[in-house]
């Protein structure tokens, strides 16, 4: 059996963010946590469809660069 997460640590901006189990609904999006528990209200919703288009982008620049 696998142990309890008891908190979660990580880095944003060289900052470093503690939340404990409990303190948070795990339903909530990453973004959702940084709007509202940090000074970076400007971060973006996207459209949850996790970098598709940044994916997309980048292929097609891809074939660009080796069709030249």
């Amino acid at each position: 059996m696998a142990a309890a997460v008891e908190r979660l640590v990580f880095a944003l901006n060289g900052r470093r963010y503690e939340v404990a189990a409990g303190d948070v609904d795990p339903s909530t999006r990453l973004v959702e946590f940084v709007r509202t528990r940090t000074p970076f209200k400007g971060t973006k919703i996207g459209c949850g469809e996790a970098a598709t288009v940044y994916a997309l982008l980048l292929r097609y620049l891809q074939m660009k660069a080796t069709a030249i």
